[in-house]
């Protein structure tokens, strides 16, 4: 079941990405009546060209206003990771508006980058909120996304990029994941315990 584990402003922006996680995110508020607006921020993948169209469309069919942002790719340094350089320009599009912006980042994100980040010697939890960035599903399941959108009818692009192995989170997810949960397969009960600890103490 899809849970919110923290209160939403009443105004808020969805940023989708034509996935899974996002476009249940969005069914998901369509049915709440909550006053909201949709973002897209294009990276100019050739996958991107796909999921432009399917988050226009979607968003048309159910009547969201929909606004889009392109990459700068004049900006990117490419001595640095692409992941990060589009996640540099990403945060930057989102931290442009004065509402919130919600992502449908969910409980296997969070056990990800709590191996990633403990991989580089300081593990952490990612957090509900950053700014104006507002992260209410960290204690739902993958599983219950994909759930939501088999019972609902969710149409949804694949990224192919999730399956690339030139991506460190790719890597942890496909090839490290499996190994982790068979050493500890309630890790995310015990991330979800700890998310909650912290919004009870907050």
């Amino acid at each position: 079941m899809i849970k919110l584990h923290v209160k939403l402003p009443h105004r808020f922006n969805l940023a989708l990405s034509g996935g899974p996680d996002s476009m249940s995110a969005l069914d998901f508020f369509c049915r709440g009546h909550r006053d909201f607006k949709c973002i897209y921020f294009n990276h100019k993948t050739k996958h991107s060209v796909e999921a432009v169209q399917h988050v226009v469309k979607e968003c048309k069919n159910r009547g969201v206003e929909l606004i889009i942002s392109d990459i700068d790719t004049t900006l990117i340094d490419k001595a640095k990771s692409l992941e990060a350089e589009w996640r540099k320009q990403r945060i930057a599009f989102f931290n442009s508006f004065n509402e919130d912006i919600i992502t449908a980042h969910n409980l296997n994100d969070v056990v990800e980058w709590w191996m990633f980040t403990s991989l580089h010697g300081n593990p952490r939890l990612i957090p509900t909120r950053n700014k104006n960035i507002l992260r209410p599903f960290l204690t739902t399941s993958k599983d219950d996304f994909l759930k939501w959108n088999k019972k609902n009818d969710v149409k949804t692009v694949l990224d192919p990029g999730n399956t690339n192995r030139d991506f460190m989170r790719t890597i942890i997810r496909h090839d490290m994941m499996p190994h982790v949960l068979k050493i500890n397969p309630g890790i995310g009960k015990v991330l979800r315990k700890k998310i909650m600890r912290i919004k009870n103490e907050a």
